[in-house]
């Protein structure tokens, strides 16, 4: 759920507002312990077969798109190279989730951009 509303927060933010308009209805709302950032260069992306379906999916819009995801990255974020091969991808997520897991469970839940704003 946090990536489609970090791409629709993106689109937005590139579109009409402010990081700060955007974020604004979202405040308070509980913080992922982490977040996956799959990194792959634009490029790389543009070379795959179902590049270019999506209406956003034009290069230009994905290098600015990107540097959007970068303006909201915060110190839960870990970035994970898209361009290996699917089980590595699920075995690096996996072996983190559960390091992520054991280590919050005695935490409290923080609030999202709640000192940000």
């Amino acid at each position: 759920m946090l990536f489609w509303y970090v791409k629709g927060l993106n689109i937005v933010f590139f579109q009409v507002a402010s990081l700060s308009w955007c974020k604004a209805p979202d405040v308070g709302l509980p913080r992922p312990d982490r977040v996956y950032y799959l990194t792959l260069p634009v490029q790389d992306a543009g070379e795959r077969a179902v590049f270019g379906e999506e209406r956003y999916e034009k290069v230009a819009f994905q290098k600015i798109v990107q540097q959007k995801f970068e303006e909201l990255r915060g110190e839960e974020w870990l970035d994970i190279d898209a361009s290996k091969n699917i089980d590595s991808i699920h075995s690096e997520i996996l072996a983190d989730s559960l390091k992520v897991i054991s280590s919050c469970s005695s935490q409290s839940i923080s609030e999202l951009w709640k000192d940000e704003l």
